[in-house]
């Protein structure tokens, strides 16, 4: 009977010094049942589906992960060097992209996401090419709930889109300050980005027409951000990722417009022939930071490219701002009259 004691105790010291699954760090639990923080090395980006964060490691082993959303639990879901990018579909499809200047997004149908992980042999077989782009090293990609595409080159520095059966992805911005990588789509439907020369975070609307930047400072270590369908928003950090409160992206679209506010008085007096040094105005907005104002000039009711000092005359001065949600402020106008 002690022997048969001493094996039972031995059999489970056994089983608790071995986990039965592929897992990674201990979860962080939140009171609010979603995970704070959880250990995970270089996660190049990030994206969420049905319940799970999804992390694309490059180096160290390399591969792909999943968090449990509630526990913080991390798994690995299939063995890769050099994965950059990672997003899934409303079907649960998964697409990735290499560190490469070869940049084919690549597919597994959810149908093959079983046996966990998967072995690298099992990926190159399971694999097919959803689009060979024309760009050169895809380091952010992100689905909209249409199942719209969207994607970063870093060599043009610009972000595309594209839709399955449209044959070409379409340009929705190029030449930014910087290369752009960990690109993810929020609910309400914008974009944000990472610079990668700045470490700041980037909101683009769908359409490319407004860029605003949401972090007042450098993030360091900053890699992505991946968002949960109420609008939680984690960051993905060079040795964690953990939860940020402060870059939640609501669910409905913001309607509150930016306020404008001068910078000077309405009625500005310009001496005759002397240079004009117009004060400005500045931009407040309730979602967005950064907003700068569109100025226009009139005079005599036509439109003008600036005050002319040596033109007696009473100018007007026009500010208008838009937000990335597309709230137009209220226009505001300043008056310029000249004195001899």
């Amino acid at each position: 009977m002690k022997r048969i004691t001493a094996v039972l105790l031995i059999l489970l010291m056994l089983t608790g010094a071995f986990p039965l699954s592929s897992t990674l760090a201990a979860p962080d639990p939140s009171p609010i049942g979603e995970f704070n923080s959880v250990q995970l090395t270089g996660a190049r980006a990030v994206t969420y589906h049905d319940g799970y964060i999804y992390a694309a490691q490059r180096d160290n082993p390399g591969g792909i992960y999943r968090i449990d959303i509630h526990t913080g639990l991390v798994t690995k879901v299939l063995e890769l060097n050099k994965i950059m990018s990672v997003a899934l579909n409303q079907a649960g499809d998964l697409f990735y992209t290499i560190d490469s200047n070869r940049a084919v997004i690549k597919k597994i149908a959810n149908r093959d996401l079983t046996s966990l992980p998967l072995s690298s042999s099992t990926v190159a077989a399971v694999s097919t090419n959803y689009y060979a782009t024309n760009l050169s090293y895809v380091y952010g990609m992100s689905f909209d709930a249409e199942d719209n595409l969207y994607f970063t080159d870093y060599t043009s520095k610009g972000i595309y889109k594209f839709t399955q059966g449209q044959g070409q992805a379409t340009k929705i911005l190029d030449h930014f300050s910087t290369p752009l990588y960990g690109l993810s789509v929020g609910p309400s439907g914008n974009l944000y980005i990472v610079g990668e020369n700045d470490l700041h975070l980037y909101m683009v609307n769908a359409n490319g027409s407004q860029i605003t930047k949401k972090s007042f400072s450098p993030i360091a270590s900053l890699n992505s951000i991946v968002f949960l369908p109420n609008g939680k928003a984690y960051l993905a950090l060079s040795n964690n990722i953990m939860a940020a409160p402060e870059y939640n992206d609501s669910h409905a679209p913001f309607t509150e417009k930016p306020v404008i506010s001068l910078n000077g008085s309405m009625e500005l007096l310009v001496k005759y022939g002397a240079e004009f040094a117009d004060p400005g105005a500045t931009v407040t907005d309730n979602v967005d930071t950064g907003l700068t104002t569109e100025v226009t000039c009139t005079k005599d009711g036509s439109s003008v490219t600036g005050i002319d000092t040596t033109v007696p005359s009473t100018y007007y001065i026009h500010y208008n701002a838009e937000d990335a949600a597309g709230n137009i402020a209220t226009e505001v106008i300043e008056e310029a009259l000249q004195t001899p």
